[in-house]
């Protein structure tokens, strides 16, 4: 496979790997209870980083 190359028109100009990407993700929680709404966002945050498995840390 030939490496993808992707140009921005203007002044900027980058390469990068065709199986990299980026996810921008925001979650909104809300209830009466702050701990109830604390424990819920922290098992969500856990399912979604799971199910984006190992890859999900950036790459720099």
């Amino acid at each position: 496979m030939t490496d993808l190359e992707i140009v921005v028109r203007g002044n900027a100009r980058g390469r990068y790997a065709p199986e990299r990407g980026v996810i921008d993700l925001a979650v909104h929680l809300e209830g009466p209870v702050k701990a109830t709404v604390y424990e819920a966002a922290v098992a969500l945050h856990s399912r979604i980083t799971g199910a984006l498995g190992s890859s999900s840390r950036p790459v720099r």
